[in-house]
């Protein structure tokens, strides 16, 4: 039962409810163990496991604290309680390239699809809570560069609240050339940088692709080229920046409420 690299652990509760009703199909392949003394949610998420044909494992309490110390040692980590499900890493992380991006943008029928590419993401908690919001804000897929980004992973994961198991995320080779792609396919490209226009000032409709920066550098400048216009959030206090995901979720929000509402 101890923790390999071929599958990954989920625990906390929201995210392994996110996982099971992300997944239309049977989960055979899926093991949950659980130790006797579950709350009233740990029994729901025992019932959705039992209608999704996950594997059961019920372990004494003994059992159960000697697997999650094979898996975690001595560092048991905040929000594990009685349950763990165990998924094959493929199920969790699968890689989306710049190919099937174009298959999604191809069969979208929406008129105002929003993208969203973010330049050199290296923290896990700020793409997790990235996601999260991209889940609320309706994105239609994430893009990051495969080097110098983050990649998903159990901190993703846990921070995303379970939107990672809904959000497509894509890893290309080169960001430039997607760009590129994305406007011929009509979408208008607007980058995020402190010498832009305010949303209010820009019409952030239709096919929109929003690119955001790293944590420290920003945007590179070879990606910035690509923007068709430059949007800022307005700001009046004593710091000049604020944290990439707190300013992704800011803009996300501007572009959608300029967006007819879709039924």
């Amino acid at each position: 039962m101890a923790k390999t690299n071929k599958s990954g652990v989920l625990f906390a509760l929201h995210d392994i409810e996110e996982f099971l009703r992300g997944n239309k199909a049977p989960l055979r392949q899926i093991t949950l163990d659980y130790s006797p003394d579950l709350n009233r949610r740990e029994k729901e998420i025992l019932e959705l496991c039992k209608k999704k044909s996950v594997k059961l494992r019920q372990l004494s309490q003994d059992g159960f604290s000697a697997a999650i110390s094979g898996m975690f040692g001595q560092s048991r980590p905040k929000g594990l309680r009685h349950i763990v499900l165990h998924v094959p890493e493929s199920m969790l992380t699968p890689m989306q390239h710049a190919g099937e991006l174009e298959d999604l943008i191809h069969n979208s029928e929406s008129p105002n699809s929003l993208i969203l590419v973010l330049d050199g993401i290296t923290d896990p908690h700020n793409l997790g809570a990235i996601l999260r919001s991209a889940d609320m804000f309706s994105v239609h897929a994430v893009v990051l560069p495969k080097k110098r980004s983050v990649h998903v992973n159990d901190t993703v994961r846990r921070i995303s609240a379970g939107a990672s198991h809904h959000m497509p995320v894509f890893y290309v080779s080169n960001l430039s050339r997607t760009l590129d792609m994305l406007k011929e396919e009509g979408y208008w490209i607007y980058a995020a940088d402190l010498d832009g226009k305010s949303p209010s000032r820009l019409r952030l409709s239709g096919k929109t692709v929003l690119v955001m920066g790293s944590e420290g550098k920003g945007l590179g400048n070879e990606v910035k080229k690509h923007a068709d216009d430059v949007v800022t959030i307005p700001t009046s206090g004593n710091v000049d920046s604020l944290n990439v995901s707190v300013a992704a979720g800011i803009l996300m929000y501007a572009v959608r409420e300029q967006m007819p509402v879709e039924d």
